[in-house]
């Protein structure tokens, strides 16, 4: 090995072959994300070009497209960055298969996602909700991004196994819903998906229009407000938050 990024092998008559290493290429890669997030946190996403990215990198265009054809390209390997780098099913599978009663397991869950979210709001949480709002106006775009992003996100596995915990304790007569589950999911659904874009609207972009003057959307609190009403329709009962 030369170094870092060149490894030397020999060919079939014993001559030296240089060749650049993984390492580098990856670290190239690495450059070229790290660019494209800092662009992405300046400005709208539906604004960002390739260019910008080139310019902010240091590298040179053809340096650029070698790893990335184009830009949705650069979109996907941000979103398998931050996948593979925000993995929690383990943390997950811990909470839901603990001996605390149901209504504890839940409020675990709640606030597992409620820290979870804090700690990506503003960084990659931005990224996410404006490529949500592009992609809307560009489905055939969307489906080449979704077909792409191989790391899966871990809240497909949450969402996916909450459900099916609730239904289970729902069959077992442990829990009691006054609405339809699939109602109280489609509930939680949309009100995670509501305080996850009020928040970052609100902290990203300092909208203040939405909400009276001294007031501000705090994800922690408003994601203990969601799990509350969460329990109160799977019980009926007012004290399930008791003890928090």
């Amino acid at each position: 090995m030369i170094n870092d990024n060149i490894v030397v092998y020999f060919d079939m008559e014993g001559k030296i072959v240089p060749k650049v290493s993984e390492a580098y290429f990856e670290n190239k890669k690495k450059q070229i994300l790290d660019a494209a997030f800092s662009i992405c946190m300046k400005k709208p996403v539906s604004d960002v070009i390739m260019s910008d990215i080139v310019a902010e990198s240091g590298l040179s265009q053809g340096g650029v497209y070698k790893y990335y054809a184009n830009i949705d390209d650069i979109f996907i390997g941000l979103a398998n960055r931050i996948n593979a780098n925000y993995s929690f099913q383990k943390e997950f599978d811990k909470i839901i298969v603990s001996e605390n009663t149901p209504e504890s397991i839940i409020r675990e869950i709640f606030d597992f996602v409620g820290k979870h979210l804090s700690e990506t709001l503003t960084g990659y949480g931005k990224i996410s909700f404006e490529l949500d709002t592009m992609f809307a106006n560009y489905p055939e775009r969307e489906i080449y991004y979704r077909s792409k992003v191989y790391n899966s996100s871990d809240f497909d596995y949450l969402i996916k196994h909450t459900f099916d915990y609730i239904e289970q304790k729902v069959e077992e007569g442990y829990f009691k819903p006054i609405l339809p589950v699939h109602d109280i999911f489609m509930f939680i659904i949309a009100s995670f998906d509501g305080i996850r874009r009020d928040v970052i609207l609100s902290k990203c972009y300092q909208s203040k229009d939405t909400i009276p003057s001294g007031f501000e959307f705090d994800e922690q609190k408003l994601i203990r407000s969601l799990c509350t009403s969460c329990l109160l329709l799977l019980t009926g009962k007012t004290n399930t938050m008791e003890g928090v």
